[in-house]
């Protein structure tokens, strides 16, 4: 089961007291709800069809046409960010003094650098004046270290898993270069907007139990995964099976 539904916005409760350390509740939650029917930016349609990030939400969309390039450019830049592993491969005597990255930082730095730097005119590993901006550099010091997620993980073994984590980073370079207003999370409509004083108010008052078939939940709810059927939690530990049965 997944869940198309995303939080683009939430607005806090202003009108309600809370302890010193504690979150204030929501209460209104805006939703994107992705339409889960992904077409690339030619309006091809994604073979395999539904896609839970149609709108790019983690990424922007590119074309077909667009990824073949970076896909003939990450085939490129294979053989000169690991030179080393190429030529060891094909027996060369002069591998060990071929460039091969020692850390993850590397790895991302100068596939960032290639892709910035596609389709311009000079050398793509010289100098280059305010080349990369200190915004960018700290975003790919955080792609290779960041405690939470980094590409460490990512161990380049050949050139397919070197495409791989190209192209993972080129998504990461287009999230980063996207405009803030187009973001999905302004695709208005797709919103769907949650009152969450409403909602109480229904929960505890009209929604019916699917098992006792009583209105009203004093208590917390239990759910189904598809969220069509929910009962009371004494209802389902009355239901629940005993070590006998």
């Amino acid at each position: 089961m997944h869940d198309p539904k995303t939080v683009a916005f939430e607005i806090k409760n202003p009108f309600v007291l809370v302890k010193k350390g504690r979150s204030r509740p929501s209460l209104v939650t805006i939703w994107h709800n992705d339409p889960e029917n992904f077409r690339f930016k030619d309006g091809t349609r994604k073979q395999g069809g539904r896609d839970d990030d149609s709108c790019g939400w983690s990424s922007p969309l590119y074309s077909i046409a667009e990824g073949n390039a970076i896909h003939a450019l990450a085939k490129e830049q294979y053989s000169s960010i690991f030179e080393r592993q190429v030529a060891e491969k094909e027996g060369k005597s002069y591998a060990y003094i071929c460039n091969e990255p020692q850390t993850t930082y590397e790895v991302v730095y100068w596939i960032w650098r290639s892709i910035k730097a596609h389709g311009k005119k000079g050398w793509r590993y010289g100098r280059f004046k305010n080349f990369l901006s200190s915004a960018e550099l700290e975003f790919i010091m955080s792609l290779a270290t960041s405690p939470g997620d980094n590409f460490k993980h990512h161990v380049i073994k050949n050139e397919t898993s070197f495409i791989s984590m190209f192209f993972l980073i080129w998504k990461a370079y287009n999230r980063f270069h996207r405009p803030w207003y187009k973001h999905p999370r302004w695709h208005i409509h797709h919103w769907s907007i949650q009152f969450h004083p409403f909602q109480n108010i229904k929960r505890r008052y009209w929604d019916k139990c699917s098992i006792c078939g009583k209105r009203g939940f004093k208590g917390m709810a239990y759910g189904d995964w598809g969220g069509t059927r929910i009962w009371h939690q004494e209802c389902n530990d009355q239901n629940r099976p005993t070590a006998n049965q």
